[in-house]
Parts: C-alpha cells; sequence; structure tokens
C-alpha cells in the first residue's frame, strides 16, 4: 500500500509523534500503538528532522482554514 501525506501534514505528524510517550496512549489493542510506532518509523526514514521555523510553517499551513484549533 502506498499513502500520499502533504508535506506539511507530515512534519506535524513526524513531531506529534515523537514526543508521545508510547507507554501512556489510551489503546484498546496493542495493535494500535504498534500501528503508530510503525508510521513514526517510516517518518523518520524518509525526511529529514524539521526545523522549528518549518514545523512552525507546517502549523500554520495545517490549520488556516481550520476552526477547530
Amino acid at each position: 500500500m502506498n499513502l500520499e501525506v502533504w508535506r506539511e501534514d507530515a512534519i506535524v505528524l513526524f513531531e506529534w509523534l515523537q514526543a508521545l510517550d508510547f507507554d501512556a496512549l489510551p489503546v484498546t489493542h496493542k495493535a494500535e500503538r504498534q500501528a503508530l510506532t510503525d508510521l513514526l518509523s517510516l517518518l523518520e526514514q524518509s525526511m529529514v528532522p524539521p526545523t522549528h521555523e518549518e514545523l512552525a510553517f507546517a502549523r500554520h499551513e495545517g490549520s488556516k482554514d481550520m476552526d477547530w484549533g
């Protein structure tokens, strides 16, 4: 399966996943935690860690037309 993600979304997801405490996630099955861990691993393999400026831009672009925070 191939999954395409907007670059800004990938940056935001990458930063969020890196900050998560995977042991504290409210999961109903251990496969859910594993899926998030696998996603983080794929992002780590495919991107250079973003700078603070790139993260700020990605957050702005990803949320500029949204009214839910």
